[in-house]
């Protein structure tokens, strides 16, 4: 036997939470709380650690790894490469619940954020890439996906970026009442631009946003500060590609639900977050998110596709779950209207995966990334 439930655990800090700072906003995930014991029973998670310095969709892959360990005790060779395997996640997963916070001073007042930088370590000259989540999200949401990126991209540094209306960001009245008041997505693209600027000064890096977060990122990529250090530019399941209803959202958000019950094993992926607080700052977060919500379900996309400029060699790239009825991007962003979004945006290169839901890319990330990858990276 290579490893027992033991060895799968990194050594307990009793100090420590699941993630470093962010337990003023109590963000933890809701399946481990309600679900977690149960999901154990089955084997499909590892056992609870400690404080939970280890997260939930951490622990469902180190159950994973333990099964794998029980078939390949016999040959050395693998279990050589498995225990490779296991040190390179649990790097990894060091670093990503290594929270760190960032303040920045805007217009509407100071605003706080948390990010993760993942191959923290890496030497290579390579530029970085910068990760924006899905709607008033932590970078704790992006866990499975973002972490996946890092093993894939050893080469790179993965920064992982938080909301300023994440249950463990800070916002104030002005930059809520700035959200409602633009129709776009102008206001948080300004944040995670300064945001950037400020990790990253100088030099350029790729960017991907997933959710509100490609929503976002399309803004970003209309200014000429942040296109011009832009080598390729990534939408995962954009926000905001269509126009849709308020019966077609409650529908497309009802099809969801019920279409995670058969991802039930794969479920404890995906953070859920529950932010207890009842402070006025959970307030502002809420009308925040509530806003950032009426955004998704607006056509954005036509106001930016033709604006963004991309360096000579870039790729902007679009990769849709087909069956995510919550931004129904694969229509906007599908291979049977590509001539179209040729002509209006010249650098454009989309994908599809199959039956795949909003929630895909932490389900399956790895469908995700080999999209993407197979795309600007030719692998």
């Amino acid at each position: 036997m290579i490893f027992d439930s033991e060895q799968l655990v990194p050594e307990e800090k009793k100090t420590e939470s699941v993630m470093a700072g962010g337990e003023k906003y109590s963000a933890e995930p809701i399946l481990e709380n309600s679900l977690g014991d149960l999901w154990y029973q089955f084997g499909e998670v590892t056992k609870k650690i400690g404080n939970k310095r280890v997260t939930f969709p951490m622990r469902k892959e180190r159950a994973e790894l333990l099964k794998e360990a029980k078939l390949l005790w016999k040959n050395e060779t693998d279990r050589w490469i498995h225990r490779e395997i296991y040190k390179e996640k649990s790097r990894i997963e060091g670093e990503f619940v290594n929270q760190k916070d960032i303040k920045i001073e805007t217009e509407w007042g100071e605003l706080e954020s948390k990010y993760s930088v993942l191959n923290e370590n890496c030497e290579s000259s390579l530029p970085p890439i910068v990760v924006i989540s899905g709607a008033s999200n932590g970078m704790e949401s992006m866990d499975s996906f973002a972490r996946e990126l890092a093993l894939r991209e050893k080469d790179r540094k993965i920064i992982v970026l938080g909301y300023p209306d994440a249950p463990s960001g800070k916002v104030t009245s002005k930059f809520c009442d700035a959200v409602k008041e633009v129709e776009g997505f102008d206001v948080h693209a300004k944040f995670f631009e300064e945001v950037i600027g400020k990790l990253l000064p100088e030099g350029s890096f790729e960017l991907w946003g997933y959710s509100a977060g490609g929503g976002v990122s399309e803004v970003m990529m209309t200014k000429k500060s942040i296109s011009e250090r832009v080598d390729n530019l990534v939408m995962i399941c954009p926000a905001g590609s269509k126009e849709i209803g308020d019966l077609e959202f409650k529908w497309g958000m009802m099809h969801e639900n019920l279409a995670l019950i058969s991802y039930v094993k794969d479920l404890p992926k995906y953070v859920f977050v529950d932010d207890k607080t009842k402070d006025e700052q959970k307030i502002l977060k809420f009308a925040t998110w509530m806003e950032l919500g009426r955004k998704c379900c607006k056509d954005l996309a036509s106001r930016n596709l033709g604006k963004i400029k991309m360096k000579a060699g870039g790729k902007m790239v679009v990769i849709s779950g087909e069956s995510d009825m919550i931004t129904r991007s694969a229509e906007l962003f599908g291979s049977d209207n590509i001539e179209h979004l040729k002509k209006i945006q010249k650098d454009i290169e989309v994908g599809v995966v199959e039956g795949s839901l909003h929630a895909g890319p932490f389900l399956e990330p790895d469908k995700y990334i080999d999209e993407v990858l197979r795309r600007i990276r030719k692998r």
